[in-house]
């Protein structure tokens, strides 16, 4: 962390180069844009704490959709054998 006299010196250089009538639009602008950064973080939270509280799969979709393949294989198996009879 910078202490208050690097601070000074600091603002003195941004007075120097950027000028009074352009500082405070500068200053604006990093607030904004922190602002922005700091409203991302908060919606990238709450959707990763909203991702990890719902389950990925509902339950018995997956089971389902297994159970469908496997009774359809098993048909299909059947038929096999009953056209090589």
């Amino acid at each position: 962390m910078i202490g208050q006299g690097e601070f000074i010196i600091v603002l003195i250089l941004a007075l120097f180069l950027f000028g009074p009538k352009k500082l405070p639009e500068l200053a604006r602008s990093l607030g904004r844009a922190a602002g922005e950064y700091q409203k991302a973080v908060r919606e990238f939270k709450n959707e990763a704490y909203n991702i990890e509280k719902e389950p990925a799969v509902l339950p018995g979709a997956l089971t389902e959709k297994v159970t469908d393949e496997k009774t359809e294989k098993n048909e299909l198996m059947k038929g096999r054998m009953t056209d090589r009879v």
